[in-house]
């Protein structure tokens, strides 16, 4: 088929007309959902929970608490397992309930080290330990 002038502009038009269709059904569909949206109130921020806060520093603190807090019960519960010359014996350590916990401590995350050592040390400190 041989395409003429006249042929060819009646496809233009159209392509134009389906383009300027199409803008404007985007143009409608964004009015149409900006006055349908709903405004999100804000939340009151609540100081108890540091991560509610832009501070830096208050959610670090927050992690290093909640952190200790549970090393310091994990640790509690592993220095149970064996007596302090039972885990002197197996790490190598003078038969010394901080040297075992000190022992112990070291394969802790380092700013929990202190939370394992206090925690395996009252385990081995304790009556009956």
């Amino acid at each position: 088929m041989i395409s003429t002038p006249r042929t060819s502009s009646k496809r233009l038009a159209l392509l134009a007309a389906l383009i300027a269709l199409a803008l404007g059904a985007v143009w409608a569909g964004a009015v149409w959902l900006r006055a349908n949206s709903v405004d999100v109130p804000k939340y009151k921020v609540d100081p108890r929970y540091a991560t509610q806060t832009k501070s830096r520093t208050a959610v670090q603190d927050a992690y290093l608490r909640w952190g200790s807090d549970a090393t310091n019960d994990s640790a509690n519960d592993g220095c149970e397992a064996r007596s302090v010359a039972g885990w002197a014996a197996f790490l190598g350590t003078p038969v010394n309930a901080k040297a075992v916990a000190r022992e112990l401590s070291r394969s802790v995350d380092p700013a929990f080290r202190h939370a394992a050592y206090l925690g395996c040390l009252t385990q081995l400190t304790s009556p009956g330990a």
